[in-house]
């Protein structure tokens, strides 16, 4: 239990007003209570995942999937399918901008 004291007091915050939404992991599980842990490993890599954030009433969405290559970044809410290369549009909307 003091190990994950000491991990949530050190964890990055994201700035006063931002909210998480829901994160949706490899498995495609939406999760959009409680505490979503991020395990990095080594050189700082991640399992894939979608973070969806907003404040107020803007929207965005953050896809990170370093074993494809993949990291985008939305000005709106999309859903993004892991079946489709976790990482790739489904809405082809195109808004996204790569990392």
């Amino acid at each position: 239990m003091e190990k994950k004291d000491e991990l949530k007091k050190k964890a990055t915050k994201f700035p006063a007003g931002v909210a998480v939404l829901d994160v949706i992991n490899q498995k495609d599980e939406k999760i959009s209570e409680g505490v979503v842990q991020i395990k990095f490993g080594r050189n700082n890599v991640c399992s894939p995942l979608i973070i969806h954030l907003a404040e107020n009433e803007e929207r965005m969405t953050l896809v990170v999937n370093p074993f494809l290559g993949v990291a985008a970044v939305y000005d709106q809410y999309v859903e993004i399918s892991p079946d489709d290369g976790f990482g790739k549009d489904t809405t082809k909307r195109g808004e996204g901008s790569a990392l």
